[in-house]
């Protein structure tokens, strides 16, 4: 996956281009500056704006604002302590335009997703789940997170299957992340990660295979969760 880009923390006044670590590979993920350094908030919640699957999955450009390339634009809701001992809530987004003209396979935009729960691992590790185009017009899912101690967020290396969309999360045991996708065909697929999604493998013969008919008819982007429980 091709995954530089640029970022705009201001509305797109102003962008500036991700950097990668020394010894990155041309295709290694782009790192992402915290939005709001605070000790105090904890942001739980992920609204990603971007392509929308209900219009297919035909890649355009913004070229009618003046710019090159659609923006995909995540919100985060972040919680805090308020006054008087309340609950307080603020919210930050942050701008992505990723290169125009895209090469061959790369991604050209995140896919909307009205929410994303951001789960914190055992390591303090925020993490949550996000869903992207390329430029042959296949779908596939991913995550992103942050370390501990506000360092930028990364976008995972590796993808799920061509096709599989609608990602939930959890981390099952310590440092494993699991991710249910609705596929192509209307079956659900389980992937797993102990790597923070640098690589991706099918949790075949225990969960994943489960059928259904999510994606027939009208009815796309129906998103499926996991219920824990302890015995």
């Amino acid at each position: 996956m091709h995954l530089m880009a640029q970022i705009s923390n201001d509305s797109g006044v102003t962008w500036q281009n991700y950097t990668e670590p020394v010894g990155a590979s041309a295709s290694g993920s782009p790192q992402i500056p915290p939005l709001v350094p605070s000790e105090t908030f904890n942001p739980f919640l992920a609204f990603v704006e971007g392509y929308d699957l209900m219009y297919g999955v035909k890649s355009y450009y913004a070229v009618e604002r003046g710019r090159s390339g659609l923006e995909s634009v995540i919100h985060f809701l972040e919680t805090g302590p308020g006054k008087e001992g309340n609950l307080s809530m603020n919210s930050a987004s942050m701008s992505i335009r990723f290169p125009y003209p895209p090469q061959s396979g790369g991604i050209i935009g995140f896919l909307n997703d009205a929410s994303s729960p951001i789960t914190k691992m055992k390591d303090n590790t925020l993490v949550f789940p996000v869903q992207f185009l390329t430029l042959g017009g296949d779908a596939a899912s991913t995550i992103m997170y942050q370390s501990s101690g506000q360092q930028p967020w990364i976008l995972g290396k590796s993808a799920t299957h061509a096709g599989c969309t609608n990602p939930s999360i959890l981390e099952w045991e310590s440092g494993k992340i699991i991710m249910i996708t609705s596929c192509k065909y209307g079956r659900r697929e389980v992937y797993e990660s102990t790597d923070k999604g640098n690589t991706w493998k099918e949790a075949l013969g225990t969960l994943s295979r489960v059928w259904s008919n999510s994606l027939r008819g009208p009815w796309h982007q129906i998103q499926s969760g996991f219920i824990t429980a302890t015995i």
